[in-house]
Protein backbone atom coordinates (compact mmCIF):
# COMPACT_ATOMS: atom_id res chain seq x y z
CA UNK A 1 0.00 0.00 0.00
CA UNK A 2 1.04 3.66 -0.58
CA UNK A 3 1.84 5.56 1.79
CA UNK A 4 -0.62 8.87 1.64
CA UNK A 5 2.31 11.71 1.51
CA UNK A 6 2.91 10.10 -2.21
CA UNK A 7 -0.31 10.97 -3.60
CA UNK A 8 -0.41 14.56 -5.39
CA UNK A 9 -2.62 17.04 -3.77
CA UNK A 10 -4.00 20.43 -4.43
CA UNK A 11 -3.57 22.74 -1.33
CA UNK A 12 -6.53 24.02 0.68
CA UNK A 13 -5.66 24.27 4.08
CA UNK A 14 -3.07 24.96 6.68
CA UNK A 15 -1.96 21.91 7.28
CA UNK A 16 -0.39 20.32 9.71
CA UNK A 17 -2.74 21.68 12.48
CA UNK A 18 -1.77 22.27 16.45
CA UNK A 19 -2.05 20.31 18.72
CA UNK A 20 -3.31 21.82 22.11
CA UNK A 21 -3.25 20.60 25.67
CA UNK A 22 -6.68 21.39 27.61
CA UNK A 23 -5.43 22.62 30.52
CA UNK A 24 -8.38 23.30 32.51
CA UNK A 25 -9.72 19.69 31.25
CA UNK A 26 -6.77 17.93 32.39
CA UNK A 27 -6.62 20.05 35.81
CA UNK A 28 -10.23 18.63 36.52
CA UNK A 29 -9.22 14.87 35.51
CA UNK A 30 -6.29 14.52 36.71
CA UNK A 31 -4.47 13.48 33.55
CA UNK A 32 -2.75 15.47 30.02
CA UNK A 33 -6.07 16.15 27.46
CA UNK A 34 -4.97 17.61 23.89
CA UNK A 35 -7.25 18.19 21.13
CA UNK A 36 -6.59 18.10 17.68
CA UNK A 37 -6.98 21.79 16.39
CA UNK A 38 -8.43 20.95 13.06
CA UNK A 39 -11.08 24.27 13.12
CA UNK A 40 -7.48 25.90 12.19
CA UNK A 41 -6.92 24.67 8.90
CA UNK A 42 -8.13 28.21 7.20
CA UNK A 43 -11.38 26.68 5.93
CA UNK A 44 -14.93 26.29 7.74
CA UNK A 45 -14.93 22.72 6.66
CA UNK A 46 -12.72 21.07 9.30
CA UNK A 47 -9.46 19.14 8.78
CA UNK A 48 -10.63 15.39 7.41
CA UNK A 49 -13.31 17.09 4.75
CA UNK A 50 -10.35 19.23 3.53
CA UNK A 51 -7.87 16.78 3.10
CA UNK A 52 -10.02 14.19 1.66
CA UNK A 53 -10.68 17.32 -1.11
CA UNK A 54 -7.37 18.21 -1.75
CA UNK A 55 -6.87 14.58 -2.60
CA UNK A 56 -10.06 14.47 -5.09
CA UNK A 57 -9.19 17.47 -6.90
CA UNK A 58 -5.03 17.02 -7.27
CA UNK A 59 -7.04 13.24 -8.90
CA UNK A 60 -9.39 15.19 -10.79
CA UNK A 61 -6.81 17.45 -12.26
CA UNK A 62 -4.68 14.44 -13.34
CA UNK A 63 -7.84 12.94 -15.46
CA UNK A 64 -8.70 13.12 -19.25
CA UNK A 65 -11.33 15.75 -19.71
CA UNK A 66 -14.61 14.44 -20.31
CA UNK A 67 -16.39 16.91 -22.03
CA UNK A 68 -15.26 19.99 -24.14
CA UNK A 69 -18.35 22.66 -22.99
CA UNK A 70 -17.71 24.62 -20.01
CA UNK A 71 -18.97 23.11 -16.78
CA UNK A 72 -21.76 26.70 -16.55
CA UNK A 73 -23.13 25.59 -19.92
CA UNK A 74 -24.27 22.11 -17.44
CA UNK A 75 -25.90 24.18 -14.94
CA UNK A 76 -29.65 23.81 -13.59
CA UNK A 77 -29.19 27.64 -13.23
CA UNK A 78 -27.88 28.59 -16.80
CA UNK A 79 -30.87 29.62 -19.21
CA UNK A 80 -31.16 27.57 -22.24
Amino acid sequence: MKPLSSFPRVSLGVFPTPIQKLENVSKKLGTNVYIKRDDLTGLGLGGNKVRKLELLLADARQQEPRSSSPPAAHSPTTPC
